[in-house]
């Protein structure tokens, strides 16, 4: 995990603010494992199946790729500090623009979209990033629109 600076209020995130969060990488076995308790299709547990899919061999399914950029930048939020985290509102504009891989490394970027302080709640605000993920080749993989309350600094 590369440096971080602390951020526990909404005033530490500034937009246009872009991060690589760390990598995330594919396994064969990992995939099967992942399809098989929640996404039991035949070209993510099945490698020979998987070859007559569209696909031509064996994929993630789109499920695993976003939990590992949700660890990733899960984790580096925790690192990071975050005592002013309250909670998320949800994501929005879910794309998986590639298949995943055995063998795939996957470079993740966090970017700062806004920061707005609440107008009915003085003491919060929302932060509003996108996660995406990037192949080898600078091709964009996944991508994800995150939302999440913080309170402001000098908050209870």
């Amino acid at each position: 995990m590369s440096e971080m600076t602390r951020r526990d209020w909404l005033e530490d995130y500034v937009a246009g603010t872009r991060e690589h969060a760390g990598t995330i990488s594919f396994t064969e076995e990992e995939i099967i494992a992942f399809a098989r308790a929640f996404d039991p299709q035949s070209f993510h547990v099945d490698p020979v199946a998987a070859k007559q899919s569209p696909y031509g061999g064996l994929i993630a399914s789109g499920w695993h790729t976003m939990s590992k950029i949700m660890k990733l930048v899960s984790g580096r939020a925790v690192a990071a500090g975050g005592a002013g985290f309250i909670a998320s509102p949800g994501f929005e504009d879910l794309r998986w623009l590639r298949p995943a891989r055995p063998g795939d490394v996957f470079d993740v970027f966090i970017e700062t979209i806004s920061v707005t302080p609440s107008a009915s709640k003085p003491g919060q605000g929302l932060i509003t990033q996108q996660f995406t993920a990037v192949d080898s080749a600078g091709r964009l993989v996944c991508s994800v629109t995150g939302k999440v309350f913080f309170k402001r600094r000098g908050t209870p």
